[in-house]
C-alpha cells in the first residue's frame, strides 16, 4: 500500500496525498483519510494547506460511492473546520457548496453526498458565533440538494436518508434559544421568496414544518409565518403552469397535518384551487387535490366547501372528453367526499350526482358509470344511503350497458350493505329492484346482479343478515335465483365458461355453508347445501365446474379467481369433502395450486389464495397438508408428461411459483392464531412427506431444512425420531409409480438422503450405508448376462429373440467392429422400412410363440429396469453425498467407495451407463485439497483400469500408465511430507489395490515394476491410519499378502507394512481380520508365514482365543524356526487343545500344499495326543472321509439340466492327506484299532482288490 510522503506535504506537495484520496482503492484512501484526520485533529498541518486540503476534498464527492470512505472524508472536514484559523478556508467551502448544490443536474446520489455535508456544516456552524448568515445560505443550498434526492427514481433508502440527515441538520440550528429563533424567522422568508426554485422548496419547506412542530417552542414561531407558506403554496404549487410531480405535490404534507385549520383552508387555499380547476383542471386534478386533502387533519370537515366550491366543477369535468380531466376529477371527487362528514350537505351532494342518472341527462355509457361510481364514495348514513338506493334503483332497471351497469349494481349494493348491517328500513322499491335484477332475462346482466349481490352476502356477517325480516323479501328470491343459475351451470359447465357465468357457480358454493340450515319462513331450506356440495366435488364421469381444469383454466377476471377461491375454501369444510373421494380432494388442491400459479393470477389474487389456503390447512392440517402435498407432486408429473389437459399445464407458470403453496401449509408458530396449536405428531408427518419434494429442482426457492426450522421443528431431532420413515421417502421416488415419472424426483430423492446425513449424522449415515450395501451389490448386475440387457434394451412390443428364425438376433457388443455392425443393422432397417414389407400373417401356433417370448422378454426387461433404478439410487444417493452439504466424508466413502468399485469391477455399466462412474468420480470432491485439480484423475484412473468408464472421451485421453504414475508420484511425494486424511485413503487404495493384484497398470518396459513400489512406499507411509476400523482393513491385509507372496523383491518393505498394520490394528482388530492375518500364517511361501507369525508374536493379542486351528498348524510347521515362532505365540497366550479342536484340523488334509497336508496330519495326530477320548471317532471320520473321496463323481449339470464339462483329473491330495494322518497318528493305535484299520485297508482302502472274485 503506497503511503502519505508527508514531509512533502508539509512543504507543500500534495501529490502523494491526492494519489491515495483519489485511489480507487476503498481500503487504501480509508487508510490515508484516517491519518489526515489525525494530523488535522492534532494541529499537525500548516495553515498555509487548509485551502488546498479543502479543494481536494471538495473533489471527492462524486468519487466516493462507498459510505466508510464519504464518513472518513466527512471527519476530515469536520476536524479542518474546527481549527480556529481555518475561518477563512470555511466561508470558502460554503461558497463552493453553494455553487455546487445550484447545479440541477447532480446525480442523486452526489446530491445526497453534498446534503451530509450541508448538515455536517449546519451542526458545526450552530455551535459558532455569528454565523447566521452562513447558516441561511447553506439551508438555501441544502433545500435544492434534498429536492434533487426526493426527485430521482433511486431506492427509498436514499430518499429516507436526505430526509433523515436533514432534519438532524434542522433541528441542531433551530433549536437553541434566541439564535434558533431567528433562522426560523428569516429561513421561511427566504424559501418562500425565492423566485428561481419557486416550487422545488415545498419539500424543505414540509421538513421545516415538521421539525419546527416538534420543538415545542418553534411551533407557535412557525404559526406565525404560516400564512408565507400557504401564499407560496396557492401561488408555486396550486398556481403552477405545469404538472408538478409527487414530490413536490405532497412536500408540505407535515405543514399542513400540523398547522393548517378549516379557517386557513377557506382564505387562503380553497379560492385559489376553485379557480385552479376552471383555468387548468388537467393540472390541478392530476394528483393536487388528493394530496392535499390526504395532508389534511381528519378532524376538519369538508362538506360545505365541498359542495359550495367543487361538487358542480368536478362533476362537469367528469362528463368531459379528456380521459386525464375525466379520471382526475372522479379521484379528487371520491376523496373530497370521503371527507365530508355534515348529512345536510351530502344530501345536496347525491341529488347533484343521482339528478343527471335519474332524469337520463348523460347519454354517454362511460359517463353513467363514472357518475354512478363516484356514489360509492360517498359517507353511509341511513338516510344518505336510502336516497342513493332510491335514485339508483329506477336507474339500473332501464339500464342498457354492460359496463356501466356493473359499476352502477356496485354502488347500490355497498350503499344497499350499509343499510342491511344497520338495521335501518329498506324500501320495497329497492327490493323489488334487487329481485328484478337477478332474475334479469339478459345472462350477462343477471350474472352482474347475482355476483354482486353474492359479494353484499359474503361480507355481511350472520347476525345482520339472518337477524332480521329480510329473509322473505330479500334472501328467498335472492337465494332462489342463485340455485336456479347454479343447477343449470353444474350441469353443462363448458358453455358458462364462454358466457362468462360461470362465476355465478362459485358465488353459490362459496355461499353455501353460510346459507346451510337457514330456511324460509315456512319451514323449507333456502339452499339445497347437499346438493350443491355433492354437485361442486364430483369427479365423474367427468370433473365439476369448480375442478375442471378446462373450465377455471379460462377463468381470467380477479372477480372469478377470487370468487372461486371463496368457493374451494368453502367446500374444504364440508364433511364430503372430508370423507369423500380421494380423487375429488387431488382435483380441489390441483384447483387451488392453480388459482395461486397461474401466470394469469393477479398478484392480490395470488396473495388471497395463499391466505384462503392457509386457512383451509390450519381447519384441518392433516387432511389438508397431505391433499396439497399429493396434489404438488401431481402436478410436477403432469408438467414432465406433458399432459395438456392438467392444470399444471394450463398454469403456464410450471413450477415456479410452487414454493408460495409450501408457505401456505408451513408457517412460523406465530403466525398461527392465538389458540390455534397443530400437533406434532400431525406436523412431522407433514414434514416428513415434504422431505424430497421441497427441493431447488423440483420447487424452486424451496429447502426442506429451512422449512422445517420455520415450523419451529429441530430437522435433526425430528430425523433421529423418524429416520425409518424418512429413508421410506427416499425409497418412494423409484417406488412410488406417481413420483417414478417425475423428471428430477429421483436427483431431489438423493439430495434429500444427503440432507438427513447431514442433519443427523449419527443415526442416517448407518442407515444409508446400509441401503448401499443392498443397492450396489454386484450381483444385481451378475444376475442378467448380455442378452438380458440387450432384451430390456428393445422397446415394449418388440421381441429381441426372434423365436420364428433359427437365427437370434446378435448382440452387438464393444468391440472393435461394434459401430460397422450396428450400422449395418439399422440401413437393413431402414431398407425394409421403405420397401414396405408387410407384416407376415402368424399361424396360431406362431401367434402362440411370440406372445410368450414377448411375455417371457416383457418380464426379464422389468427385472433388468428394476435392478437398473436400484443400483441408480444407490449412485446417486453416494454423488449427492459427494456434492451435497458437509457430512462426516469418513464414516461412509469407505464403503460407497468399496461398493462403486465392485460394480464397476464387474462392468455395471453397461446396465446403467454412466451413473456408478459419476457417483465415484463425483467422491472425489471430498478427498484431500492437497491434490488439487489431480482428484477426480484418481478416480478416473481407477474406473479406467477396471475397464470401460462410460465417461466422456476426452477424460480418457491420457495413456492410463502414464495417469497412473503420475498420480503415484504426487501422492508418494505428498505422503511424505504428512500422511493424508482416512477420506482421502479409502478413496485411493482401490487404485493401489489394482496396481498390486495386476503388479501395474499398462506400464512400458522402462518403468516395469515402479508403480508397485510406489504403491508400497505409498501404503508404508499410512499404515498408522489403520488404527480407524472405517478403512478397508480386511481387503488391505489380504492384498499385502498375496503381494508379499508375489513380490519376493519387495519382502522387506511388506514385512515392515505388515508389522505396522498388525500393531495399529490390535487394539479394535474385528474377528474377520484376524481370520486373514492367522490364516496368512499357512500359506504355502516359508518367507510369508515366517513373518507373519513374528508379526502375530510381536504385535498381536490372541488371548480372547481358546484355540487357534492356524496356530497349532504353525507349530507343527516343518520349518524349525516357525513351529518354534508359533509354539512362542500359544504359549504366550495360553492357548490350549480341547475334545473339539481335532475336528477343525480335519479339512486341512485336502490341501493342495504338501507341507501343509503333512503339519495338518501331525498337528491332528498331536491334538489326539493331548486328547486320547477323540482318537477313535476322528479314526473313524478319516475312514469315513477316505469312503467319500473313493466314490465315483456324480456329472453336475447347469441351470438348463445339461451337464457341466468334467475335470478329468485325479484329485488324490485329500486321500494323500489322510494317509499322512494315519501315519502320523501311529503312535495311538490300540491292537484292536490296528486291525480295524488294516481290515479297512485291505476291504475299502488302497489295499483292496476290486478285480476280486
Amino acid at each position: 500500500m503506497d503511503e502519505i510522503e508527508w514531509n512533502n506535504v508539509s512543504e507543500g506537495s500534495l501529490e502523494s496525498l491526492e494519489r491515495v484520496v483519489l485511489s480507487g482503492s476503498t481500503a487504501r484512501r480509508q487508510h490515508g483519510l484516517h491519518e489526515l484526520n489525525e494530523k488535522l485533529s492534532g494541529s499537525q498541518i500548516s495553515q498555509d494547506l487548509f485551502r488546498p486540503i479543502v479543494k481536494l476534498l471538495f473533489r471527492t464527492y462524486p468519487v466516493y460511492i462507498d459510505r466508510a470512505s464519504r464518513q472518513a472524508a466527512q471527519k476530515c472536514l469536520g476536524s479542518l473546520f474546527r481549527i480556529p484559523t481555518a475561518n477563512p478556508d470555511l466561508q470558502y467551502f460554503i461558497q463552493e457548496l453553494k455553487k455546487e448544490c445550484s447545479k440541477s443536474t447532480i446525480a442523486a446520489t452526489n446530491a445526497f453526498v453534498l446534503a451530509e455535508w450541508c448538515s455536517l456544516l449546519l451542526q458545526q456552524l450552530s455551535g459558532m458565533p455569528d454565523s447566521a448568515e452562513s447558516i441561511l445560505e447553506i439551508l438555501s443550498a441544502d433545500a435544492k440538494v434534498v429536492e434533487i434526492c426526493l426527485r430521482a427514481k433511486t431506492k427509498g433508502s436514499v430518499k429516507h436518508s436526505a430526509v433523515i440527515v436533514t432534519r438532524r441538520a434542522l433541528r441542531a440550528v433551530i433549536a437553541p434559544e434566541g439564535k434558533g429563533e431567528e433562522i426560523l424567522r428569516d429561513l421561511i422568508p427566504l424559501l418562500t421568496s425565492d423566485t428561481l426554485s419557486g416550487p422545488r422548496n415545498a419539500p424543505f419547506l414540509g421538513i421545516v414544518a415538521g421539525v419546527s412542530d416538534r420543538i415545542s417552542n418553534r411551533k407557535p414561531i412557525l404559526e406565525d409565518l404560516k400564512v408565507d407558506i400557504l401564499q407560496y403554496y396557492a401561488k408555486e404549487i396550486i398556481g403552477s403552469r405545469t404538472v408538478l410531480p409527487a414530490h413536490i405535490v405532497g412536500g408540505l404534507r407535515d405543514f399542513f397535518t400540523s398547522f393548517v385549520t378549516s379557517e386557513d383552508l377557506h382564505i387562503h387555499v380553497w379560492p385559489s384551487l376553485e379557480k385552479a380547476i376552471l383555468r387548468a383542471p388537467e393540472i390541478v386534478l392530476g394528483g393536487l387535490i388528493p394530496s392535499l386533502v390526504s395532508s389534511i387533519p381528519s378532524e376538519v370537515d369538508l362538506s360545505e366547501s365541498f359542495y359550495t366550491r367543487f361538487c358542480k366543477p368536478l362533476l362537469t369535468n367528469i362528463k368531459t372528453t379528456n380521459a386525464t380531466i375525466r379520471n382526475g376529477a372522479v379521484r379528487s371527487f371520491e376523496i373530497l367526499v370521503s371527507r365530508c362528514k355534515a348529512e345536510k350537505w351530502l344530501l345536496k351532494v347525491v341529488e347533484e350526482v343521482v339528478a343527471p342518472l335519474k332524469t337520463q341527462k348523460i347519454t354517454n355509457a362511460e359517463q353513467r358509470g363514472l357518475q354512478a361510481q363516484v356514489l360509492s364514495a360517498i359517507p353511509s348514513s341511513t338516510t344518505v344511503s336510502q336516497l342513493v338506493l332510491g335514485g339508483l334503483a329506477a336507474v339500473v332497471s332501464r339500464e342498457a350497458s354492460e359496463a356501466a351497469l356493473e359499476i352502477e349494481i356496485k354502488s347500490f349494493c355497498r350503499h344497499l350493505a350499509f343499510l342491511i348491517r344497520t338495521g335501518a328500513p329498506i324500501g320495497k322499491d329497492i327490493l323489488a329492484a334487487t329481485a328484478k335484477g337477478c332474475s334479469e332475462k339478459r345472462i350477462i346482466f343477471r350474472k352482474l346482479w347475482l355476483v354482486n349481490v353474492g359479494e353484499l352476502l359474503w361480507d355481511t356477517d350472520d347476525e345482520h343478515l339472518f337477524g332480521s325480516s329480510l329473509t322473505t323479501d330479500f334472501l328467498r328470491p335472492v337465494v332462489s335465483r342463485l340455485q336456479e343459475s347454479f343447477d343449470d351451470i353444474a350441469a353443462n359447465p363448458l358453455p358458462s365458461v364462454q358466457s362468462g357465468t360461470i362465476t355465478i357457480a362459485s358465488v353459490v358454493a362459496a355461499l353455501s355453508s353460510r346459507l346451510e340450515n337457514k330456511k324460509d319462513d315456512d319451514g323449507s331450506p333456502l339452499l339445497a347445501y347437499d346438493d350443491i356440495i355433492q354437485q361442486a366435488l364430483s369427479v365423474s364421469p367427468k370433473p365439476s365446474f369448480l375442478l375442471n381444469p378446462k373450465v377455471y383454466a379460462k377463468l381470467t377476471s380477479s372477480e372469478d379467481l377470487l370468487w372461486k377461491t371463496r368457493a374451494l375454501s368453502t367446500v374444504s369444510r364440508s364433511k364430503a369433502f372430508q370423507v369423500g373421494d380421494p380423487a375429488a380432494r387431488e382435483a380441489w388442491a390441483q384447483a387451488f395450486i392453480y388459482v395461486i400459479c397461474s401466470s394469469t393470477t393477479p398478484p392480490k389474487v395470488r396473495e388471497h389464495g395463499v391466505r384462503a389456503l392457509k386457512q383451509c390447512y390450519c381447519g384441518n392440517p392433516a387432511l389438508i397438508g397431505i391433499t396439497v402435498i399429493t396434489a404438488l407432486w401431481g402436478w410436477l408429473r403432469a408438467l414432465d408428461i406433458t399432459n395438456k389437459d392438467s392444470a399444471s399445464f394450463s398454469a403456464g407458470s410450471g413450477n415456479e411459483k410452487l414454493h408460495l403453496v409450501i408457505k401456505a401449509i408451513n408457517f412460523l408458530p406465530s403466525e398461527r392464531k392465538p389458540g390455534h396449536i397443530i400437533s406434532k405428531e400431525i406436523l412431522s408427518s407433514q414434514l416428513i412427506e415434504l422431505l424430497v419434494l421441497c427441493r431447488p429442482q423440483l420447487i424452486p426457492g424451496t429447502q426442506w431444512i429451512d422449512v422445517v426450522l420455520k415450523n419451529g421443528i429441530d430437522p435433526g431431532e425430528l430425523v433421529r425420531e423418524r429416520y425409518k420413515e424418512c429413508l421410506s421417502q427416499i425409497l418412494r421416488a423409484i417406488d412410488d409409480p406417481i413420483r417414478n415419472e417425475v423428471t428430477h424426483g429421483k436427483a431431489a430423492a438423493w439430495d434429500a438422503a444427503a440432507d438427513l446425513a447431514f442433519v443427523a449424522p449419527d443415526t442416517m449415515i448407518p442407515c444409508l450405508i446400509k441401503q448401499l450395501y443392498d443397492d450396489l451389490n454386484p450381483k444385481r448386475v451378475l444376475r442378467f448376462d448380455a442378452t438380458d440387457i440387450a432384451i430390456a434394451r428393445t422397446p415394449e412390443g418388440t421381441t429381441f429373440v426372434d423365436v420364428l428364425n433359427t437365427k437370434s438376433r446378435p448382440v452387438i457388443g464393444k468391440g472393435k467392429d461394434s459401430d460397422t455392425l450396428k450400422w449395418e443393422e439399422e440401413l437393413r432397417a431402414q431398407v425394409a422400412q421403405k420397401r414396405g414389407q408387410q407384416e407376415k400373417k402368424l399361424t396360431p401356433d406362431e401367434q402362440a410363440k411370440v406372445n410368450a417370448q414377448l411375455a417371457k422378454e416383457a418380464q426379464i426387461r422389468k427385472d433388468v429396469q428394476k435392478e437398473e433404478e436400484i443400483i441408480k439410487r444407490g449412485a446417486g444417493i453416494v454423488e449427492s453425498l459427494a456434492r451435497g452439504p458437509p457430512t462426516d466424508v469418513e464414516a461412509w466413502i469407505n464403503p460407497a467407495v468399496r461398493c462403486l468399485a465392485d460394480l464397476a469391477e464387474v462392468g455395471a455399466g453397461a446396465l446403467v451407463g454412466d451413473a456408478v462412474s459419476s457417483a465415484y468420480v463425483a467422491c472425489s470432491n471430498r478427498i484431500s485439497s492437497r491434490l488439487a485439480l489431480m482428484r477426480p484423475f484418481v478416480g478416473i484412473a481407477t474406473l479406467r483400469s477396471f475397464g470401460t468408464t462410460y465417461l466422456e472421451p476426452a477424460l480418457e485421453d491420457e495413456p492410463l500408465g502414464e495417469l497412473v504414475a503420475r498420480i503415484l508420484y504426487r501422492l508418494r511425494l505428498g505422503s511424505e511430507q504428512r500422511p493424508f486424511d482416512v477420506a482421502t485413503l479409502s478413496y485411493v487404495l482401490p487404485l493401489i489395490f489394482i496396481i498390486l493384484k495386476n503388479d501395474g497398470i499398462e506400464e512400458t518396459q522402462d518403468s516395469k515394476g515402479e508403480q508397485v513400489l510406489l504403491a508400497l512406499e505409498f501404503l508404508s507411509f499410512h499404515t498408522n491410519s489403520f488404527s480407524d476400523n472405517r478403512l478397508p482393513r480386511i481387503n488391505t491385509l489380504r492384498i499385502l499378502i498375496s503381494s508379499m507372496q508375489r513380490y519376493t523383491q519387495h519382502y522387506k518393505i511388506i514385512r515392515d507394512i505388515l508389522f505396522d498394520l498388525c500393531r495399529c490394528m490390535t487394539q479394535n482388530i474385528e474377528p474377520e481380520e484376524l481370520e486373514v492375518i492367522l490364516k496368512a500364517s499357512i500359506v504355502p511361501e516359508i518367507s510369508v508365514r515366517t513373518s507373519v507369525l513374528q508379526a502375530i508374536l510381536a504385535e498381536m493379542d490372541l488371548t480372547d482365543l481358546d484355540f487357534s486351528e492356524y496356530i497349532w498348524l504353525g507349530c507343527h510347521d516343518h520349518v524349525a524356526e516357525n513351529s518354534e515362532t508359533a509354539e512362542a505365540i500359544w504359549e504366550q497366550n495360553a492357548l490350549d487343545v480341547d475334545e473339539n479342536s481335532a475336528n477343525f484340523l480335519i479339512k486341512y488334509l485336502d490341501s493342495k500344499d504338501s507341507q501343509l497336508r503333512g503339519a495338518a496330519a501331525r498337528a491332528l495326530a498331536h491334538a489326539c495326543e493331548v486328547s486320547p477320548a477323540v482318537f477313535a471317532d476322528i479314526l473313524i471320520k478319516l475312514q469315513s472321509k477316505y469312503r467319500e473321496e473313493v466314490k465315483p463323481r456324480a456329472p453336475e449339470k447347469d441351470a438348463y439340466g445339461m451337464p457341466k464339462k468334467a475335470d478329468g483329473q485325479d484329485k488324490w491330495e485329500p486321500r494323500s492327506g489322510i494317509a499322512l494322518a494315519f501315519g502320523a497318528m501311529a503312535k495311538g493305535f490300540q491292537e484292536d484299532q490296528i486291525v480295524g484299520l488294516l481290515q479297512f485297508l485291505i476291504d475299502e482302502g488302497p489295499l483292496t482288490d476290486k478285480n476280486a472274485f
